[in-house]
């Protein structure tokens, strides 16, 4: 039962699976927060009938976890379905705030709406359905009362396509609490994994954005060039793009130097950033970007393309590279390679830089946006 007598939130985290993400890491580190931070609020989590996000909490009076009949990994039937469950919910449960996470968005008929938008590629990059999810995102976006976005660089973007919105910087996160120490132990997974030591490290699902292709032609080329024992460890899960990037890996002729791992678990993603020569990260786009992060943590040497967004993040203090050139892959991954003074330069600049994105603080900021509309709702 719910306490009436209290402000109450609803949140639509539906859309979160059990597959390793970065939206339900960043959902995860900063609720932890927020829940505890607000005991004279009450909270209504709405989880997928097929992933239990109550795990990752606590047990906490001022929260409630309500599992609903939407499926998470069917984005078609949520939406169908959440037309019926929502229009009833919504109304019965009147909600001071209600949050969604995901697109189309959820209308709270009674009270104040949020969203956060991580990123709008679906609106950029060519689809069929383009217009249509021109559409979704314009109706989202005029029916929030404020928009949450994970870096100035969306913003912007955001901005320039959509100049109404109200709308708020809030970065992703990590957690302060980990315990580096437990992943410094890496042998057993290189073991099993049979991963040949030195190699580098790239993460992120597997989609034409993050441009693995032209990270595999410039390890061919590394090899070519320079050192012909270095390896390259992709971790990610399928978005569509691991079948092509397989046989990409095939007509390099690669397949001994190239391992993929999927569905692995945090302890063992941190355990490969600490044995890892160096962090690779090609992508052509990204809202955000949590693998930078997990590498300052882990005190994994890194560099990246050179799109704004890891410019912000990094205060322009990396080797960037144009991620549509190998050649420039190449020399970046050389100079690196080459320089213990740099790569020790980066590793310190990464742990002076992880402090800027623990969840605890950043959570203030989360809280702000929450008291702004409570009050606007009052």
């Amino acid at each position: 039962m719910v306490e009436r007598s209290k402000k109450l939130i609803g949140i639509n985290a539906t859309c979160f699976s059990d597959r390793p993400s970065g939206a339900k890491n960043r959902f995860v580190g900063f609720f932890r927060n927020i829940f505890n931070a607000n005991h004279d609020i009450n909270f209504v989590v709405y989880m997928p009938i097929d992933c239990n996000l109550s795990k990752h909490f606590s047990n906490q009076q001022n929260v409630c976890f309500k599992e609903t009949p939407l499926k998470s990994i069917y984005p078609l039937q949520r939406f169908l379905f959440g037309l019926f469950y929502w229009f009833f919910e919504l109304r019965r449960m009147k909600f001071d705030i209600f949050e969604s996470f995901h697109l189309p968005l959820v209308k709270n008929p009674n009270g104040m709406t949020l969203l956060t938008i991580h990123d709008v590629r679906h609106i950029r990059e060519f689809s069929w359905f383009k217009f249509i999810k021109f559409v979704i995102h314009k109706r989202a976006i005029r029916q929030a009362d404020s928009v949450i976005t994970v870096s100035d660089s969306m913003k912007a973007e955001i901005l320039e396509i959509f100049p109404e919105t109200q709308i708020t910087v809030i970065y992703n996160g990590i957690d302060q609490n980990i315990n580096k120490d437990a992943h410094n132990e890496y042998k057993p997974i290189l073991k099993q994994h049979n991963i040949k030591n030195p190699f580098i490290l790239t993460v992120g699902h597997f989609e034409k954005r993050k441009n693995y292709a032209t990270l595999l032609e410039a390890i061919q080329l590394y090899h070519k060039k320079h050192d012909s024992s270095l390896s390259l460890v992709i971790v990610g899960n399928d978005n569509g793009d691991l079948e092509r990037i397989k046989q990409k890996i095939k007509e390099l002729s690669i397949d001994d130097s190239v391992t993929i791992l999927s569905g692995i678990g945090d302890s063992e993603l941190f355990s490969l950033y600490s044995a890892a020569e160096l962090f690779v990260f090609p992508s052509l786009y990204e809202g955000f970007g949590i693998p930078i992060l997990e590498s300052f943590q882990n005190e994994c040497p890194i560099i990246t393309s050179n799109i704004n967004v890891f410019k912000e993040i990094t205060e322009n203090q990396l080797l960037y590279f144009d991620p549509l050139s190998p050649e420039d892959i190449v020399d970046k991954i050389w100079c690196i390679q080459n320089s213990a003074q740099k790569k020790l330069k980066i590793v310190q600049y990464g742990k002076s830089r992880a402090s800027a994105f623990y969840y605890n603080s950043l959570a203030v900021d989360y809280n702000d946006v929450y008291r702004d509309l409570l009050q606007n709702d009052s």
